[in-house]
Formats: C-alpha cells, sequence, structure tokens
C-alpha cells in the first residue's frame, strides 16, 4: 500500500473533504443556537417567575396596610370605587401609580352562620388590590366589625380612652 500526502490526493477526494468539514461546521453552529435557544427560554421563564412572586408579595403587603388602616379607622369602612396608593394614606415610600385599591363592603345575609347579636356590626369587607400594567388582581374577604362613632363615651378615660376601673395598660380590644 501507498502512502499518499494530502497535496497529492485528487481534485475530487479534496472537495469531498472541504464539504464534511462544512457540514460539521454548520451541525455544530446548530447545535450552539439549539442550545442557547433553550437557556434563554429558561432565562425567560425565570424572570417571569420572579416578577409574578415580586407582585404577589407586594399586592399581599398593600392588602395587609388597607386592612390595617381600616381597621385603626384610618380609612373609613365604606364602598370605594379603585383609588390610587396616595394621601391621606399614611405611607412612607413610593409605590408603583400602577397600583389601585378598592373596598367592597356589605351587610351580612340573614341566613349566615353569625349569630343575630353579632350580626348588626359585623360588616363582610372585601379588600381589592389591582395592578393595572401587569393585569393583576388581588381579593380579601374577611368579616370586620363597624368601627364605633367618635363619639366620647361615658366613663371613658380621657387620656387612654379606656372606661373607668381599668388599670393603665389593659385595653379592651373589639
Amino acid at each position: 500500500m501507498q502512502v499518499v500526502a494530502p497535496n497529492q490526493l485528487r481534485p475530487i477526494a479534496r472537495g469531498r473533504r472541504r464539504g464534511a468539514i462544512l457540514l460539521e461546521v454548520v451541525v455544530g453552529l446548530s447545535l450552539v443556537v439549539v442550545a442557547a435557544v433553550f437557556i434563554l427560554d429558561g432565562l425567560n421563564t425565570s424572570l417571569r417567575s420572579t416578577r409574578r412572586a415580586s407582585l404577589e408579595a407586594t399586592a399581599a403587603d398593600l392588602q395587609v396596610t388597607i386592612t390595617s388602616f381600616l381597621q385603626m379607622g384610618v380609612v373609613e369602612m365604606v364602598n370605594d370605587g379603585p383609588r390610587a396608593f396616595e394621601d391621606p394614606l399614611p405611607i412612607d415610600h413610593v409605590i408603583d401609580p400602577n397600583w389601585t385599591w378598592e373596598l367592597v363592603v356589605s351587610e351580612l345575609s340573614t341566613e349566615s352562620a353569625v349569630p343575630p347579636e353579632m350580626a348588626p356590626d359585623l360588616r363582610q369587607v372585601q379588600v381589592v388590590i389591582r395592578h393595572e400594567e401587569e393585569d393583576y388582581v388581588l381579593r380579601s374577604t374577611r368579616l370586620m366589625r363597624v368601627p364605633p362613632l367618635e363619639e366620647e363615651e361615658e366613663g371613658a378615660d380621657d387620656d387612654l380612652g379606656l372606661p373607668d376601673g381599668l388599670p393603665a395598660g389593659v385595653g379592651v380590644t373589639p
């Protein structure tokens, strides 16, 4: 058998070799592109999940804030259309202007499981938190007592708002 140097190959054999190398390069580039597409899709899914988790956490925080304001009497317990998070709410940081909140307050039905002596001062309150741009909505419904009127009750301690006879530091919770 005779050994042939590469420069002594016939022209047809050299052309086949070049074609095979070109095919290998094209297949290799195709594999790289397919791998890049899968990696980018995974990153995109991860970013969407992170954004969704951020929306859910922010909405839950805002819902707790509005519910707390309701319980403290800062926000009036009335049906109120979508409102932006702005003054007069005492929120100490800037909130994305796409967030809105809404209250839906309704009377309890007579068929409810709540005892009749509690029903007159209970309302079903739904807090709705929305992010308009992301089309995200969080709804939370709970029973809440109607806050008492801000009239000074007879026998109340002027400084602490406690009934007479209770030591300081002891409060009455509704």
